[in-house]
């Protein structure tokens, strides 16, 4: 298992925090493909797992269902929620079929756990 880091010029709540934070690859991954697309689908989080724009050999390469699994834990912890208007209504996006997706974003504490992160 691996842990949650904060920066040294980070305030001493953020330490806290990253200490007490299990954060296995697989989630780290998921949150950081969020972190760094704002928005993403389902599908956008395994397209850039699979394809990330560096060649970490360290990124997961999980099957579809396993990193859904992981972003639904990250939800579940309050890091990860489902993007809405103003009224609360989902805003979906679209497949590669045209479909209609749920749209997936950090949420303020999402937003903390990846800045101790990354």
């Amino acid at each position: 298992m691996s842990e949650a880091k904060a920066r040294r010029d980070d305030p001493a709540t953020s330490k806290e925090a990253a200490e007490t934070v299990n954060v296995p690859r697989d989630r780290r991954a998921v949150l950081f493909s969020i972190y760094m697309n704002v928005e993403a689908s389902d599908a956008d989080i395994f397209y850039y797992l699979e394809h990330p724009f560096s060649n970490d050999e360290n990124m997961p390469h999980g099957t579809a269902q396993s990193i859904r699994s992981r972003r639904a834990e990250l939800m579940r912890d309050g890091y990860i929620e489902v993007v809405t208007y103003a009224d609360g209504t989902p805003i979906y996006g679209r497949t590669a079929y045209g479909r209609r997706c749920r749209v997936y974003q950090l949420t303020q504490a999402g937003h903390e756990l990846a800045r101790s992160l990354f």
